[in-house]
């Protein structure tokens, strides 16, 4: 009798043992590999009236020539923020109207910082913005784009598809 009650005994430890490995030995293999990972901090961008409003450097001319209707495109600009999802950029350029007869290649939010932009789309209707105004240029637009000599905007694009047009150097 003494013999199966040990029996019982050994095999009630020896499970409430596999149950305590089971149970912990995830915390226990965590607790030796337990090192301090180095994150990445991460924290806000801003934006300041400097960065914004300042100096910007050349870009390459884009614009096809066939499409310059009036004026001359000198293009300036910096990306602010390149992230994962968004490219955040601050765009300046000299006034120039453009027909834009390829349809606009990815969905832009633009908010216009100075002077004004006049977009007539094929519908004929004209839409007019100035400083202050935020407004979207759905992928596929076309019509004509004229803006002041002045203008200034913050433009937000998806990744991927900024990158395809303006592919990375």
């Amino acid at each position: 009798m003494r013999k199966r009650n040990l029996c019982r005994s050994s095999v009630a430890a020896v499970g409430m043992v596999w149950v305590v490995g089971c149970l912990f030995a995830p915390v226990f293999a965590a607790a030796e590999d337990a090192k301090p990972a180095k994150k990445a901090m991460v924290v806000p961008v801003n934006f300041d009236d400097a960065r914004l409003r300042g100096d910007l450097p050349a870009e390459e001319p884009f614009l096809d020539p066939a499409s310059i209707l009036k004026g001359k495109s000198s293009p300036r600009g910096e990306v602010l923020f390149r992230g994962k999802e968004l490219i955040v950029e601050v765009y300046a350029d000299d006034e120039v109207k453009i027909r834009v007869s390829e349809p606009f290649p990815h969905d832009e939010f633009i908010y216009v910082l100075s002077g004004e932009l006049l977009l007539t789309g094929t519908d004929g209707v004209e839409r007019y913005y100035s400083a202050g105004d935020s407004l979207m240029v759905p992928r596929g637009f076309t019509g004509i784009w004229h803006q002041s000599e002045n203008f200034r905007e913050l433009v937000v694009i998806e990744r991927k598809a900024y990158d395809k047009t303006y592919p990375p150097e």
